[in-house]
């Protein structure tokens, strides 16, 4: 064996290693500092939303630590889907159930989270785990977040997509989900609600004459791997608009940092 040459390599491959986490410690430095300018004490976001029309009603409870969780794809097994009533399902790649209702199951008039009920209870496999995330009346489609520790995950794999036809019955549905989740033995300071709507005013993300409906704490992809994937916390803002449209902004909650989340992520791959 050529150990020079092996040791030239080394060298190389360690050099090019330290010059990547070098370049990631002064993006997190940089990043820390327009932090730091944007909750600058002498900023009261609540009076300059209010100069620029943009109405909240309230602001949520103060989260001061949230730790990153990572999960597994989950792989459905034959008994699993053996065990789905009143329903044909298939598996496709392991991990993504296609089910079609032998008996299609009416909703409420509604068609609120809460006429889903029954539907997660008896025909979804861990269908507790889901939250209602929105309703497309004209696609006919319901799409459902994946929860850990009762917080929404953003935007990833982990969907349920339930199909209703024109007399308001659920007839067939898409589902993958995360299993296996892990806490990071280390909590992260969380960055609050007043500071994420100032990192979106001061970026002028925020129209005028608009309503800031909700601000929820849940989680989205920091990394992914082949089936894992490790998520962070992260502030979700929506916003409606003068017109009656709503934006949906997400913010890092550890480092305050904007989120760009495609809702074409969240659905690769189930067309």
């Amino acid at each position: 064996m050529d150990w020079n040459r092996t040791k030239t390599i080394f060298i190389i491959v360690f050099s090019i290693l330290n010059v990547f986490l070098y370049t990631l410690y002064v993006d997190r430095l940089t990043g820390a500092k327009d932090l730091e300018t944007l909750i600058a004490p002498d900023v009261n976001i609540e009076e300059k939303l209010e100069q620029d029309r943009i109405f909240i009603e309230s602001l949520p409870p103060k989260v001061e630590e949230l730790g990153y969780v990572s999960g597994k794809l989950k792989v459905f097994t034959k008994k699993e889907i053996d065990s789905l009533a009143n329903q044909t399902a298939v598996v496709t790649d392991g991990t993504r159930i296609l089910s079609t209702l032998k008996k299609p199951l009416k909703l409420s008039e509604e068609n609120e989270e809460e006429s889903y009920k029954e539907f997660l209870d008896s025909y979804v496999l861990s269908g507790n785990q889901y939250v209602l995330w929105e309703v497309d009346e004209e696609q006919g489609e319901a799409m459902f977040l994946q929860k850990v520790e009762d917080r929404p995950i953003y935007y990833t794999q982990s969907l349920l997509t339930v199909h209703f036809n024109q007399a308001n019955e659920i007839i067939r549905y898409e589902q993958r989900m995360f299993e296996d989740f892990e806490e990071f033995n280390t909590t992260k300071n969380i960055v609050q609600p007043t500071t994420a709507l100032n990192t979106l005013y001061t970026r002028e993300m925020l129209k005028q004459d608009s309503e800031i409906s909700s601000i929820d704490l849940g989680y989205s992809t920091l990394v992914q791997l082949t089936e894992t994937q490790v998520f962070a916390p992260t502030w979700h803002i929506q916003v409606k608009l003068a017109d009656g449209q709503f934006d949906h902004f997400f913010i890092n909650a550890v480092e305050g940092k904007v989120i760009e989340l495609q809702e074409d992520e969240q659905q690769d791959g189930e067309e």
